[in-house]
């Protein structure tokens, strides 16, 4: 047993939304470098944003033991606070993701995506940016191509 008293609850919240601003600047960074250099780059950086994620999920657990007044009155509504607030997060993060412009004939040259009709072509799925992966809508494996059909909502 730890002769530590941990934090107050303010102090918890406080810690939560610092930790909060470092998971989406994480993220932010993360597709900077992706569009910069070698994926391997911008892998560090998620992983730096799970890293903090994990950290939020022992703090929020810790939080929720030493007030354990507050866990017994929980609803289920604020139970799911932490699941609502991660698929919010996803959301914001995906938004980005879609705000950001796809420079078509630069992945053309780069021989990532070849045009096909309404549609693109390409060898090279694991290779494309993940603000153009975001943009998948359906795919399909074709001969030795996967054909992609991307959401070009925004990018006219």
């Amino acid at each position: 047993m730890s002769d530590k008293s941990g934090f107050s609850a303010a102090h918890h919240e406080k810690l939560g939304n610092e930790l909060q601003e470092m998971r989406n600047r994480f993220g932010q960074i993360s597709i900077e470098l992706e569009e910069a250099y070698p994926k391997e780059v911008s892998r560090l950086a998620l992983k730096a944003q799970q890293a903090i994620d994990a950290l939020r999920h022992e703090m929020e657990k810790r939080a929720k033991e030493e007030a354990p007044a507050k866990k017994e009155t929980a609803t289920t509504d604020q139970q799911d606070d932490g699941r609502i607030d991660d698929i919010k997060r996803q959301i914001n993060q995906t938004k980005l993701l879609l705000s950001l412009p796809v420079d078509f004939d630069q992945l053309e040259k780069d021989g990532l995506l070849l045009r096909d009709g309404d549609k693109f072509k390409t060898t090279r799925l694991g290779e494309l940016q993940e603000h153009v992966i975001h943009r998948i809508q359906f795919l399909e494996q074709e001969g030795g191509y996967t054909l992609l059909t991307l959401n070009l909502k925004g990018l006219e």
